[in-house]
């Protein structure tokens, strides 16, 4: 079920908060997972299936990696392992199961959790945290809904802390149906104006296109992709709110940068500062023996 769809919006939405904070606080993690299953897998229990076997795997490689911290050899070949399978496992449903599905949501939700299910591993290997025992509190973390559609990569470590100390009130819940109202303006009024003047313009022959036109289709496209991202980020964000979440800001105004720098500094935040954090860290400032698994990690990010 898609965040802007009015099924979403004028039923889904008041369900799920009138729940929420109706129950005792001991049941709000479990709710939280199975109303998140609930909304991911609408419409396809394939997804179901899929997300459940995921968390399952990183729970359980989570735990061994956490019992073989002595050997270390043994612990990084089980990170490589690992980090292969679920790039593969991501690229291979990408470019085959499109073909068959056509479900774009469900693309851009793996992306985003497979990311998120490295990152957990990396931190657990280099002891930036334990292993989760509690398979609710990490099954939240990986399919808590809002994230799983657009993003933003929330870290764990981040998470776990909040975890202790959710801030659940009517002052929280105000904000984050503010920023929530916010983000779905961005992408009901302008993604989809923008994403219908670039359906319309991009049907004009290249033949007969003139050079202004072809400027003109590139920048609304660019509008388009931008405040999409940007609406779904910020309704992640004010929905998370509502739950007791601090989301990640996911974009700082990228057109207004004066430096490519800049502006991938300011596009997609929580992705960038992702590989800085997991990937570049990992690879340049650990003291990893097994220098050949720095290699072969290299190979499968660049």
């Amino acid at each position: 079920m898609q965040l802007a769809s009015l099924s979403f919006l004028l039923l889904g939405l008041p369900l799920l908060l009138l729940i929420y904070y109706c129950i005792p606080e001991k049941y709000k993690q479990v709710y939280l997972l199975f109303s998140s299953l609930l909304l991911y897998s609408w419409g396809s229990w394939l997804k179901l299936f899929f997300l459940i076997g995921f968390v399952c795997y990183d729970y359980i490689v989570g735990i061994i990696i956490e019992k073989c911290k002595r050997k270390k050899l043994l612990c990084s070949n089980i990170l490589l392992c690992s980090v292969i399978l679920q790039v593969a496992e991501m690229v291979w449903i990408r470019n085959v199961t499109k073909i068959y599905y056509q479900d774009y949501i469900f693309l851009i939700g793996i992306a985003v959790y497979t990311l998120q299910g490295l990152g957990y591993l990396i931190g657990v290997y280099r002891n930036k945290f334990p292993a989760e025992m509690n398979f609710i509190r990490l099954g939240v973390y990986f399919m808590l809904f809002p994230i799983l559609f657009a993003g933003p990569v929330f870290s764990y470590e981040e998470y776990r802390k909040q975890s202790e100390h959710k801030k659940i009130n009517i002052i929280a819940l105000s904000d984050g149906l503010s920023i929530f109202i916010r983000g779905l303006a961005e992408k009901v009024v302008l993604a989809d104006t923008f994403g219908y003047i670039f359906k319309e313009l991009k049907q004009i022959s290249p033949e007969a296109m003139s050079m202004l036109t072809a400027w003109l289709i590139t920048i609304v496209f660019s509008m388009y992709l931008y405040f999409e991202l940007l609406g779904y980020s910020e309704m992640a964000r004010g929905l998370g709110k509502c739950f007791g979440y601090e989301l990640p800001k996911n974009f700082s105004h990228p057109f207004f940068t004066s430096s490519i720098t800049a502006f991938m500094q300011s596009w997609n935040i929580t992705l960038v500062l992702w590989f800085q954090d997991n990937f570049m860290h990992f690879l340049f400032q650990d003291n990893l023996k097994n220098n050949k698994c720095k290699y072969y990690l290299g190979l499968i990010f660049m």
